[in-house]
């Protein structure tokens, strides 16, 4: 029973993690799109190779605070804001 328990409480926080990481790189997506940058360029000004930021836009990578505040800042937007959008997903 336990072990059930367990189980269905791991699928639900894998969910949970999937959906944060989809939303987290719909946002940067979107915010990337907005600021009429090139995602190469936006990797490079956020001091992260190209392959990184395809991934957390891509919702494939865990997302640090730190890197969302180098994005943000690399297409010069609150990070607070992006953080709210992401919330609100």
């Amino acid at each position: 029973m336990q072990s059930d328990n367990r189980r269905r409480r791991a699928a639900q926080r894998q969910r949970f993690v999937a959906k944060l990481r989809k939303a987290t790189g719909d946002v940067l997506a979107m915010a990337i799109r907005d600021s009429d940058r090139q995602q190469a360029e936006v990797a490079k000004a956020a001091g992260m190779g190209e392959n990184t930021l395809s991934d957390i836009v891509g919702g494939h990578r865990k997302t640090e605070l730190g890197e969302i505040n180098a994005i943000a800042r690399a297409i010069n937007e609150d990070p607070l804001v992006l953080i709210r959008r992401m919330l609100n997903r």
